[in-house]
């Protein structure tokens, strides 16, 4: 968890910082800080003299936590009263969304561990990449770990059904977990401005639903990808739709979890890549009768057939059946896709399009 520093601190180490920074500023013989009160849209104004005689003022608000939805009240407090660029907002640290929205809004940001992006008429500064001395739990990693399967529950019951209004009880029993849990994840989503809540009638409690879904999922992508777990590669002397076939009428046969995955699942939500191979999920104690009824002879690269092992249900929650064959869910699908570079990252973007872009209200 972030440390609990408290905040007269924080504006202490802040304030401060930011006075070194701007004082190796070629140019600048004095700064000027002014505390705002109340009555300003500012905690402090930077009033910069230059050698010129030119003067700069920069608006500082000072926040204790930099995740992006603390970033974005910022924004709107602060809109129309300066320009963007003459605004910083220092936080201990700050998400990388959140690094992101600013720059892309124009505003200025540093954090306590010296990262920052400032660019106002000729001071243009930009840092990047120092670690960050403020300890704080890294949630992306924790609520995307692919060992985390009751966090992996929640965010999989809630993309399954993405325009839904959830309320915490509710979706701790659809997604067969605890109320902390789902707590917990609200809370991660709400911050990271992923969630938003949503204001149901009288009789009902507030709710919260998925926003910004597009970037929640890759995201998750990234951590995915850091834990991708092993592919097998084997060889068929069948052409890919006469294996994707004799698969799924195994699967009838026998009962068992097997899943096409991959390229072979995105060609059946959304085909826009041509594919040479099939992949597939198959449960570990399937495995060997898998393997041996399909003929499937282990190789060390250039394999037709890519199998993953399924660690656990998540793998096929929600998968569904398209063209007679199970295939995973989308989600699933898109973070399996997202662990190959190229045109596996443009066959997710088309899911992701197609499945969550028409339902996300931003």
């Amino acid at each position: 968890m972030q440390k609990a520093f408290p905040h007269s601190r924080i504006e202490q180490e802040g304030r401060e910082a930011l006075c070194r920074l701007l004082n190796e500023v070629p140019g600048i013989s004095n700064i000027e800080v002014i505390q705002g009160n109340s009555n300003t849209f500012y905690d402090y104004a930077f009033q910069l003299h230059y050698l010129s005689g030119i003067k700069q003022k920069l608006y500082v608000e000072i926040k204790s936590r930099g995740e992006r939805r603390f970033v974005e009240a910022f924004i709107q407090r602060i809109a129309g009263h300066a320009k963007p660029c003459e605004c910083v907002l220092i936080a201990p640290y700050f998400s990388e969304q959140s690094c992101a929205l600013l720059k892309e809004r124009g505003y200025g940001f540093m954090d306590l561990s010296g990262n920052c992006h400032i660019a106002v008429e000729s001071i243009y500064i930009h840092v990047s990449g120092q670690p960050n001395k403020y300890a704080h739990e890294k949630r992306n990693g924790k609520y995307f770990d692919r060992g985390s399967n009751a966090a992996s529950k929640v965010l999989r019951t809630m993309l399954n059904d993405p325009v839904k209004v959830w309320q915490v009880k509710e979706l701790t029993e659809e997604s067969d977990t605890s109320l902390g849990t789902v707590s917990n994840i609200k809370r991660f989503l709400l911050d990271n401005a992923w969630a938003e809540e949503v204001k149901l009638s009288a009789a009902r409690a507030a709710g919260f639903r998925l926003r910004n879904i597009e970037e929640l999922i890759k995201a998750w992508a990234v951590e995915y990808r850091k834990r991708a777990g092993d592919i097998m590669e084997y060889y068929t002397l069948d052409s890919i739709p006469e294996f994707e076939s004799s698969a799924a009428r195994w699967r009838e046969e026998h009962g068992g979890i097997v899943c096409l995955a991959g390229f072979s699942a995105a060609a059946r939500y959304a085909p826009t890549v041509r594919y040479n191979r099939v992949e597939v999920y198959v449960d570990y104690q399937d495995l060997s009768e898998f393997l041996k009824d399909m003929e499937l002879k282990a190789v060390s690269s250039g394999g037709n057939v890519l199998v993953r092992l399924a660690t656990d249900d998540v793998e096929w929650m929600y998968s569904r059946q398209i063209r007679g064959a199970s295939v995973t869910s989308p989600i699933q699908t898109i973070l399996d896709l997202m662990t190959h570079s190229g045109r596996g990252e443009e066959a997710a973007e088309a899911i992701i399009q197609k499945e969550f872009s028409a339902h996300d209200p931003g």
